[in-house]
């Protein structure tokens, strides 16, 4: 896990109904993006002629990531 967020901070200041406030919820993405990032590397053959495995790039996926924070947000507003 990379953080703990609170909802209070990615929510607009209206009272009644709780919204996500979009601004922060683009900067939040943006932030775990880069946090996760791993280039891929590919193989390759070493000084000794042994070859080199590849190794998988890992990379946000933003709609999975939007999908789990609605889902959470408003879960958690409904109790």
């Amino acid at each position: 896990m990379l953080a703990l967020i609170e909802r209070a901070q990615y929510t607009l200041p209206l009272s009644g109904v709780p919204l996500v406030d979009e601004g922060k919820l683009d900067v939040l993405q943006k932030r775990v993006a880069r946090q996760i990032y791993r280039a891929p590397v590919n193989a390759k053959i070493d000084a000794q002629g042994g070859i080199v495995s590849e190794q998988k790039g890992i990379a946000l996926h933003r709609e999975a990531f939007l999908q789990s924070f609605y889902a959470s947000f408003y879960d958690q507003a409904i109790q």
